[in-house]
């Protein structure tokens, strides 16, 4: 109701048994979605997400089973820039990697299980393609960002850190440009 009020548009709200958490869907270009289903979605609220991103034009939806250890994509794949993303090799389906390298994205794989999972160094923000806001505590991976061309910006995030969250999951976007 309170994005209604300033104008945001709701094109859809999950009914039924349907269940959906925003942060199990991630754009990888205006054609082509990841969307996942966790503890925080089920099928049912997967599959009105999936229609109507259909109805909106989205061409390719690709499916991502979120490992029960962990419960949106940001946590372990994210975007540092349209043609870069850092995985939790570990955890991410293979299929997915291999659709984002078909589509010619480069796959970095984060150094660190430790800095993934403790101080979560895979959600990161990107501000504009190429510069990312990223948890403080994170060396490995921002190293490994850093060499890949990606200008990094810690910040100090330990209270988020606290509830299993970080910039990626205090922050959304409200329009795509």
């Amino acid at each position: 109701q309170a994005l209604a009020k300033i104008g945001v548009p709701i094109v859809r709200t999950i009914t039924g048994d349907g269940i959906f958490e925003g942060a199990n869907a991630m754009w990888v270009d205006r054609k082509t979605v990841i969307l996942a289903t966790s503890s925080r979605t089920n099928r049912s609220g997967y599959e009105q997400v999936e229609y109507e991103l259909k109805r909106m034009g989205v061409q390719e939806i690709l499916h991502m089973q979120i490992p029960y250890s962990n419960i949106h994509i940001d946590g372990i794949l994210n975007f540092a820039s349209h043609d870069v993303v850092m995985v939790h090799a570990q955890q991410v389906p293979y299929d997915i990697c291999y659709a984002l390298k078909r589509k010619g994205i480069k796959i970095l794989e984060a150094p660190s299980t430790k800095e993934v999972v403790e101080t979560l160094g895979c959600n990161f923000v990107a501000i504009k393609p190429g510069l990312v806001v990223q948890p403080a505590g994170n060396p490995l991976c921002r190293e490994m960002l850093e060499k890949n061309g990606i200008k990094v910006i810690p910040v100090e995030m330990s209270e988020f850190l606290k509830g299993r969250g970080a910039d990626h999951c205090a922050t959304a976007f409200l329009k795509r440009g």
